[in-house]
């Protein structure tokens, strides 16, 4: 009997501890195209610096990336220049991808094709190859380079 009463009690708590690991999951995730950031100078505002070569010509990455000027909508990941610089502003942590900030662009990229090239793709980050592609997360000062030859 106090066995029975024990076990109930267990399972009730790992269904508790499984669903609360899921609801802080999934409310830690939220759709950065529909979230707006200012300049205030709270919270969190790192750059990554991204560089891309398609059969040996560089691709310019152009100035805002992530700004609707017409809602006056700044998303947290962004650019404001074309120089290759991804600025990553959000109130509290959060791990942002390439895959986010291709989205942001309405641009394809993942290990197999970038834009509308399909085939060999490779990335370095920091000078080091890497395999993540779109599931890389940023890093503060990252310098990001993919290539397709």
């Amino acid at each position: 009997m106090l066995r029975n009463r024990f076990l109930l009690l267990l399972g009730v708590f790992v269904v508790l501890a499984v669903a609360s690991f899921y609801f802080i999951k999934q409310t830690r995730q939220f759709d950065i195209q529909k979230l707006c950031v200012t300049h205030d100078g709270k919270g969190i505002h790192t750059h990554a610096n991204l560089s891309i070569v398609i059969k040996n010509k560089p691709v310019t990455i152009p100035a805002d990336i992530g700004i609707d000027r017409a809602k006056n909508c700044m998303h947290p990941i962004h650019t404001h220049d074309d120089s290759g610089i991804i600025h990553m502003e959000i109130p509290s942590h959060k791990d942002f991808t390439l895959e986010e900030f291709f989205r942001m662009w309405g641009k394809r990229f993942d290990s197999k094709c970038i834009f509308d090239n399909c085939g060999k793709i490779t990335m370095k980050v920091n000078g080091k190859n890497n395999n993540s592609f779109e599931n890389y997360i940023l890093h503060d000062q990252d310098q990001i380079e993919i290539r397709y030859e």
